[in-house]
């Protein structure tokens, strides 16, 4: 297990949910207070990412 994992630490891996919080936060001061917003709302990581615009995510 341990080759396997050694033979693919190369490999990136996908963004976690986290990650691309982070990255949509950092778009706009606007876009950070919203998401913040969200989460003191106790809104899932998951369902926040789905109702960010696209065009924040890309």
């Amino acid at each position: 297990m341990a080759e396997l994992v050694a033979a693919n630490s190369n490999v990136r891996q996908p963004p976690t949910v986290a990650e691309r919080l982070i990255a949509a936060a950092a778009t706009s001061p606007e876009v950070h207070d919203w998401i913040a917003r969200q989460i003191k709302a106790r809104r899932k990581p998951s369902e926040i990412l789905v109702l960010l615009p696209d065009r924040v995510l890309h």
